[in-house]
């Protein structure tokens, strides 16, 4: 029996994965399976989020690359910074990769606004970037305040 495009795939990534080679492209544009990473390899290229107060805000900026693996701290930044009644930035600048669930974790932010009227919620977004090209797929700008810069979106919150 013939393989399918997709087994002769996930079989390239197995056999990349057991070597410790990245996988071929195909495989990511397809949906493959990704090959298993260390913990010591995730933790080097996973993203950080830095936590700043800023004209009584809170910045988050999130930098590097955000996943589903970054997206609980996320989330716990966001309910640290909203249990002091507070209005929260986050900034996008610095982010090299993201997905979905990401947004999934910005939407969870945003839940606190539409609860509580002291909660205010603004995104950093660059004009061009993997921020920018999900954002705009998604729409997301027209459920959430997003500022090209952080001294406007802080501006913006401080009124």
């Amino acid at each position: 029996m013939t393989p399918t495009p997709r087994e002769i795939i996930i079989s390239a990534v197995e056999q990349s994965a057991v070597a410790g080679r990245q996988p071929p492209a195909a495989a990511v544009c397809l949906g493959g399976p990704r090959p298993r990473v260390s913990r010591e390899e995730h933790a080097t290229t996973s993203g950080t989020i830095e936590v700043d107060r800023e004209q009584g805000v809170w910045v988050l900026a999130l930098l590097g690359e955000h996943d589903i693996s970054t997206t609980p701290s996320l989330r716990d930044e966001l309910e640290r910074a909203y249990g002091s009644g507070s209005s929260v930035v986050v900034d996008l600048t610095g982010v090299e990769f993201m997905d979905s669930s990401v947004l999934q974790g910005i939407l969870y932010g945003r839940d606190f606004t539409q609860r509580e009227a002291e909660h205010r919620l603004a995104l950093v977004v660059p004009q061009v970037g993997p921020a920018r090209r999900l954002l705009s797929l998604t729409n997301l700008h027209e459920l959430v305040a997003t500022y090209g810069t952080r001294a406007e979106a802080l501006a913006a919150l401080a009124r």
